[in-house]
Formats: C-alpha cells, structure tokens, sequence
C-alpha cells in the first residue's frame, strides 16, 4: 500500500515534525494546517519528489526555509504561513529562497513570517509563466526592490504589503494581467501591486474596485505599501506618541510592571501588555 495523502488539520498535534516524513515516498498531499507543531522543518521533506500539496500553516515552526523544498518539482501548492493577528510561535526567519526549481507551483504562502532581504532575482525561475500564479509574502522584512526577474510572469498575483519595500522595477508595471487585471486597470499600473511612498490606501495598493492611492498630507514611512497615513518610520512613531499619551491618562506610574511604557523605548512590541504582528 503506497500511501498517497494525509490530513490532519486541527489534530492538536505538539512536538516537532518527525524526520520519518520523509520516508513516505508516495505522498501527494501533506496537510498539518492549525496545530501546534514547532521546532524546524525537517530537510527530510525534500525527498517527497511526489508531493503536490504542502500545507503547514498556522503552527509555532521556526528556523529557515529550507532549500530542500526546492526539490520538489511536482510542489503545486505550497503554504508556510501564519494567522495575522495571533501568529505561532517565532516563525521562519532568514532570506526568501529563490526556489527556482518548482516547476508546477500555483500558489505559495509565507505571509506573517520573519522573511528578511530581497527577493531573489530568479524567485520561482521555472515556475509556469503563462498560468495563474499568486504568492502571498505580506507581513514580512522584506527590502529593496521588487525584481524586473518576476517580468516573465504573465499572471502573478503577488501580495507584499507590510513589507520594507522602496521601488518596483519598471518592467513590472506593464504587466497588465498582473494582480487579477488590476495593473492594467488603474491609473498608475505599479501602484496595483504596492502604493507608493508617500501614498497609501486600506488594501496598500490600488485596485480597480477600491480606488486609488491618494497621498498623505504629511510624511509617511519610507516605505511602500501603507495602509494609513500614520506616519513615522515603520509607522511606530505615531504608535509611541498615542501609548504615551494613554500611558498618562490612564495612571500608568502605579502599574505593576511598566516595562517599556516609563523608560519609552522604541519597540513597542516590547512593552508589557503589547503584541504586534508584522
């Protein structure tokens, strides 16, 4: 019996992901979604050459992504990502592999990691140009540039918002079936996949349904891609100023543990009582 498919979302599974995955050979399907798995990713997981699906969303793994993933030429869907708003565990870090060797690939999802650098040049370099590809990277440290490499693409529906972003390459903003049609259908192509600097919108970039990027009437976050006009340099500045003011309002020098809100430090993921999600 060559076993070909397991599912086994919301198992409540704890521990690490067992090495021994990767001697299930045949594996076509591989669905851990919504446990409470941690530790790395095995490289083991390379050996499944057959595999299609690799979903292990929403579990606490960390470490890097692995380039053994790049082995899998028959990956077609393959979903890394955390739940905004109450993300697992510490989450991959490190850069953005090119996995330039995914041949059938459709889908991947690494949104609200730790994801850092640029994107490769040669990202997802034999993926299939002429169908439907969407990438979902929001929520990571992500920097630079957007690639004129992802140019080959005619369908890519690639979602960066949240990212550290400065430039598109302008090869990218005439691809007019990029974004579910949305590049070739505002004003400004390239503002389809991010809005620019000194721009924002709710969605972070301009769609044909939801409008444009108006600008902001002071200056933002250098970055593209904002939702709001908050302000400040990793938008945070605007953040400091409004927690002070309720650090304040609210008594803040008889609380019991004041970490971060009276020396007023800059992270203010670090302040007692706060959680961000990136």
């Amino acid at each position: 019996v060559n076993l070909k498919q397991l599912y086994f979302n919301y198992a409540g599974f704890t521990g690490t992901l067992s090495s021994k995955v990767g001697k299930l050979a045949s594996l076509t399907h591989l669905y851990l979604y919504e446990n409470d798995l941690t530790g790395t990713i095995p490289p083991q997981i390379g050996n499944l050459a057959n595999l299609k699906v690799l979903a292990l969303s929403q579990n606490g793994f960390r470490g890097t992504v692995l380039n053994a993933i790049n082995k899998l030429e028959n990956l077609e869907i393959l979903a890394i990502q955390r739940t905004s708003g109450r993300p697992k565990g510490e989450g991959l870090t490190g850069p953005l592999p090119a996995l330039s060797n995914l041949r059938s690939v459709q889908e991947v999802y690494f949104e609200n990691q730790h994801l850092s650098g640029t994107i490769p040049d040669n990202f997802l370099y034999y993926a299939p140009k002429q169908d439907g590809v969407k990438v979902n990277l929001m929520n990571n440290d992500l920097t630079g540039e957007v690639p004129a490499g992802l140019k080959d693409f005619d369908r890519l529906a690639i979602y960066l918002v949240g990212n550290k972003f400065t430039s598109i390459a302008p090869e990218l903003c005439g691809r007019t079936n990029w974004m579910d049609g949305d590049v070739g259908k505002v004003q400004s192509g390239c503002s389809a996949i991010l809005c620019p600097v000194g721009t924002s919108s709710a969605f972070g970039r301009a769609t044909q349904d939801g409008g444009g990027c108006p600008p902001c009437a002071s200056a933002t976050s250098p970055y593209m891609g904002q939702t709001d006009c908050a302000g400040g340099i990793d938008g945070t500045t605007d953040q400091i100023k409004i927690l002070k003011e309720f650090y304040a309002a609210m008594g803040g020098d008889s609380w019991n543990d004041r970490t971060g809100w009276a020396d007023g430090g800059d992270d203010v993921c670090g302040w007692d009582g706060g959680e961000c999600s990136r």
